[in-house]
């Protein structure tokens, strides 16, 4: 992938661009029709797919919301489709007809629990026997939870993962988003992480009103694209409907509005660098353009669509163009064949002649790994002499010191060991 293009523009030039953007969605928007090619093959797509009841639609969308095209694992693999590893199965009333006898008056026992002599006395008609519908957990999956790919799924279904098309570097460009999250104290996480099942919804943040904490949750079955558009979705409604926000403004937002400067403000975002969410982004404001409302109705909320936007593409840029070389010191203790490696923008390690990997780090997640905790990354802070919430060219001076440090103690150690015992 390339380089995310800088786009050197003045501030008049970078508003005219919004300008344009936002006025070219809105027109998309307003002229949205669905394809009835697309609409008939959503409707041959979820004729595979059992029409569950309505206690059952209740119990599917409180484990997995957004959840449509469900079927059991036996459906999905006849289909050809297989589950995912580690997903985890939505649990549905399953009815099931029961025969009864009467053994004693009022006492109804189960056929299958009969005597012998009981069984010649049910075929000889002798007694009573009725039938009882009852209900037991059975198992489903939702066409998201396998390995259906995304060509295999109609465009209309909503929630739809996709890959948005792009040629920008888009690790960077996600780093930036989370280094834009970090400084405005709101943590990003796979929502898998941390227990919670956003089913396919893609992203969701969430304010307690309680601590102030903010958190950005998002969904593990995301493609690389979609995190980038989310987090700008997601980091917009912190930014315009915060609690602390929304206590400044004159009008209220309803649900639809929030959604739709949300929205509004990832597809600027992200046409900008370079990624095409036209498609998705039009079929999702006008899913919350309410009926009887027509795009003009909204135009008051574009002005800080647009202050936002800007906001966050100079934040980007600004991170972009921020060069974390001046962090790579030169190697001073490091033996023939030892080196810093530089992945890309904001990761590395240290490599080893025969390309092992060493003190791996992460500059936008403040993380590094130690060689003696393979497999666990730890914060900056709890790494010693390390301290604060920001990666310092001294931190990094520091931390590559003590890297080179334990190069020289503990790997050269061994090697002059083993010779010893060669020469031996």
């Amino acid at each position: 992938m390339a380089k995310p293009k800088l786009k050197k523009r003045s501030n008049e030039e970078l508003q005219q661009e919004i300008t344009e953007r936002t006025e070219a969605i809105m027109k998309y928007v307003e002229e949205y029709t669905r394809d009835p090619e697309e609409v008939i093959k959503l409707l041959n797509f979820m004729t595979n797919f059992h029409h569950y009841s309505a206690r059952n639609q209740i119990l599917i969308q409180s484990q997995f919301q957004g959840a449509m095209a469900v079927a059991s694992l036996e459906s999905f693999n006849k289909k050809g489709f297989f589950v995912n590893n580690g997903e985890k199965a939505i649990k549905i009333l399953v009815p099931v007809q029961v025969k009864l006898f009467e053994r004693d008056p009022d006492n109804w026992v189960q056929i299958s629990h009969a005597t012998e002599t009981e069984k010649k006395q049910i075929e000889a008609g002798v007694l009573d026997i009725r039938e009882i519908t009852r209900f037991k957990l059975g198992s489903v999956f939702d066409v998201s939870q396998t390995n259906a790919k995304e060509e295999d799924i109609p465009d209309l279904l909503p929630n739809k993962h996709m890959n948005y098309e792009t040629s920008s570097d888009m690790k960077t460009l996600q780093s930036a988003l989370i280094h834009i999250a970090n400084d405005r104290k709101v943590y990003v996480s796979n929502a898998k992480d941390v227990g919670v099942e956003l089913g396919n919804v893609r992203g969701e943040y969430r304010e307690n009103l309680i601590d102030g904490r903010k958190d950005i949750l998002l969904n593990q079955r995301n493609t690389v694209t979609e995190n980038f558009s989310i987090l700008v979705h997601e980091l917009a409604h912190e930014s315009m409907h915060s609690q602390d926000s929304l206590q400044n403004k004159e009008v209220s937002l309803t649900v639809a509005n929030k959604e739709f400067q949300a929205e509004m403000t990832a597809y600027v975002v992200c046409k900008h660098f370079g990624v095409d969410t036209e498609e998705k982004a039009t079929a999702y404001i006008a899913s919350w353009t309410e009926k009887g409302e027509s795009v003009e109705d909204r135009l008051h909320l574009l002005d800080e669509v647009h202050k936002t936007s800007k906001h966050f593409i100079q934040e980007i840029e600004g991170y972009l163009e921020k060069s974390f070389e001046p962090l790579y010191m030169q190697a001073k203790s490091l033996p023939e064949g030892w080196k810093w490696r530089k992945d890309n923008e904001v990761s590395g390690c240290l490599e080893s002649p025969s390309r092992d990997e060493y003190f791996n780090y992460r500059l936008d997640y403040l993380e590094f790994r130690h060689p003696d905790e393979k497999g666990f990354w730890d914060g900056i802070e709890s790494f010693s002499g390390l301290e604060g919430e920001t990666f310092t060219k001294d931190d990094f001076t520091r931390f590559a010191e003590m890297a080179e440090y334990w190069v020289e103690t503990n790997v050269l150690n061994q090697e002059l060991e083993s010779l010893a015992i060669m020469e031996r």
